[in-house]
């Protein structure tokens, strides 16, 4: 499943929690050049203003601040939520036609 621009950007600052990197480390390292060419650089450049907190004055050191990070680990509980809801569900299903399965033994039995 692709990504969209923000998560991968939340992804990258939450692997590097405590590291300070510059936008164009940032940039380079998503190879965020390709979405350059379809978005506004305000777009991206707002983005990553949301996500970072500049620690540096006049500087251009960023951190990714803690509500970003609480986010993605909030996004991350909750593709592995979807994940076990539709193994839940596969295996109810099973359960479901199994039961099924039984009961139509059972009577035909008779």
């Amino acid at each position: 499943m692709e990504q969209n621009l923000y998560i991968k950007i939340l992804k990258y600052g939450s692997e590097n929690i405590g590291k300070q990197i510059t936008k164009e480390e940032l940039f380079e390292q998503l190879k965020i050049k390709q979405y350059e060419k379809s978005l506004d650089k305000s777009i991206v450049d707002n983005i990553f203003e949301s996500i970072f907190k500049q620690i540096t004055l006049g500087g251009a050191k960023y951190v990714i601040s803690l509500d970003s990070y609480f986010q993605y680990l909030e996004h991350i509980r909750l593709e592995e939520a979807r994940k076990d809801s539709k193994k839940a569900i596969g295996i109810s299903v099973v359960a479901i036609i199994i039961s099924i399965i039984l009961t139509l033994i059972q009577i035909f039995k008779c």
